[in-house]
């Protein structure tokens, strides 16, 4: 079973060098047990990838960025299939294409909402336009 079969992500997707995972499930409450479903399962995967790619060479690289805010889903197609698309998604894919290579990259919200439950390596600030200045971390792992 894979990394994220294992977990209560809602959504993952490969989308070429970047991978895109989401927990949702609805409540207010539930912002801080969805970011930690998320968190865990994105050190699962990127361990995994890590070990995966190990011997593949140059253009074996994969981003992993996490945000925390609104997202929406719909359905499509005869298979249902999902697309996903929001703040929190549009905050991510920026991130993740900023960001180190095989790193696990994190929004300041993000971090606020995990910081009591993963070790953090601050990574500096960037600039979005519609959001402004915001400290950017890298996840190394689980407390």
């Amino acid at each position: 079973m894979s990394s994220v079969g294992r977990s209560d992500v809602a959504y993952a997707a490969l989308l070429d060098d970047q991978v895109v995972l989401a927990a949702f499930s609805g409540g207010r409450q539930s912002v801080a047990v969805d970011a930690r479903v998320l968190a865990l399962a994105a050190v699962d995967v990127r361990d995994r990838l890590v070990d995966l790619t190990a011997g593949w060479g140059e253009g074996s690289e994969f981003r992993i960025a996490i945000d925390i805010g609104p997202v929406m889903t719909s359905t499509f197609g005869a298979d249902a299939e999902r697309s996903l698309w929001g703040g929190a998604v549009g905050v991510a894919k920026v991130l993740a294409a900023s960001g180190s290579r095989r790193a696990i990259i994190v929004s300041e919200a993000a971090y606020h909402v995990l910081s009591g439950d993963f070790l953090f390596r601050q990574r500096g600030t960037y600039f979005l336009p519609e959001t402004g200045r915001m400290r950017t971390f890298v996840l190394v792992g689980a407390l």
